[in-house]
């Protein structure tokens, strides 16, 4: 019997010594330090290159709005900036270190009615993979006519987004892994959808007939927002003030508080839930039957057409109430 138990305890010492030689030799591999990486091992080849260098402009492409339907752009380690303009044309600029090799570039194509700025895929092997995985390298500029009229996308892993100027669009769609979203300016769009994994999200002005806004670990704050949608984040607070109720609007947060501020003369039906937080409101709140403290629901106004659905964890509610 003890001689099985020592024998479960060496095959386990082993296994945790694989496991730490493995990660020295990926980290060895990774940081350069051995010469088969650069050279190849096996008869194998790997990408390798040493960023480093200036950031400067590499690419600039000029395109005619005419007949432009849909932009599409996806960054890997690129903050995003994109902005509206009075010009008649399309713009696209990448600026990345002088020492990125020209597969490393964005490719910027047009094809009838549809542009595309797109960022090659990493080689799982290489250091490009580590790199769009670490941080913003690169930016990515994209200058829009203000009379585009058509669908916009746009998503980035390892960098930031940021929107400047004033536009009408079909159906805007913009991301980011692990960067900040922020909108200044004013965005009319029949549907937009705007996500990040570990960054907040912040709008200006957002009229959309449908609208959805999600952040996993981060906050999100809209400061004049009309529609109707979904705003919802898991460990972060959301903020968000309704210019005008149109359609159902529903919140809710895991980790952080809940704010909405509504006009002082909405109608609608509601139903907040905060499990370990509190619940308050600027509004006269009629409650539906028998309520608990951590769940009330019930109607505001006279005649309520949309519902207002509020769900926190562990986080307060708070209705506010204009112009009080």
């Amino acid at each position: 019997m003890t001689g099985k138990r020592l024998s479960l305890a060496g095959m386990i010492l082993w296994l945790l010594l694989a496991v730490m030689l493995s990660a020295l030799l990926c980290f060895a591999l990774f940081s350069g330090g051995l010469s088969l990486w650069e050279g190849g091992w096996l008869g194998l080849t790997f990408s390798w290159s040493d960023d480093g260098g200036a950031v400067v402009l590499r690419q600039e492409q000029t395109f005619s709005v005419d007949e432009l339907s849909r932009v599409t752009l996806e960054g890997l380690h690129h903050d995003v900036y994109i902005t509206f303009t009075d010009a008649s044309t399309v713009t696209v600029r990448e600026y990345a270190s002088e020492r990125w090799p020209e597969s490393r570039l964005v490719a910027i194509r047009r094809e009838g009615g549809a542009l595309s700025v797109i960022a090659p895929h990493p080689q799982w092997w290489g250091w490009g993979w580590l790199r769009g995985l670490s941080g913003a390298g690169g930016r990515l500029e994209l200058a829009l006519p203000a009379r585009f009229r058509g669908d916009l996308s746009a998503q980035t892993v390892s960098g930031h987004l940021k929107w400047t100027g004033e536009c009408t669009l079909t159906e805007l769609a913009l991301s980011t892994v692990s960067g900040a979203l922020d909108l200044t300016g004013r965005v009319t769009a029949d549907r937009v959808s705007l996500g990040s994994i570990s960054g907040h999200i912040q709008a200006d002005t957002l009229t959309s007939d449908s609208y959805r806004l999600s952040s996993v670990s981060g906050s999100i704050e809209a400061a004049s927002l009309s529609g109707r949608g979904s705003v919802r984040t898991t460990s972060g607070s959301l903020h968000l003030t309704l210019d005008e109720l149109t359609g159902d609007c529903s919140l809710e947060s895991i980790s952080g508080s809940v704010s909405l501020s509504l006009p002082a003369d909405s109608a609608f039906r509601y139903d907040l839930n905060s499990v370990s937080g509190r619940i308050r409101s600027d509004f006269p709140l009629v409650l539906d039957g028998d309520t608990l403290k951590s769940r009330i629901s019930g109607s505001v106004g006279d005649a309520p057409v949309h519902r207002v659905d509020i769900e926190t964890v562990s986080g307060s509610i708070r209705l506010i109430r204009l112009g009080d």
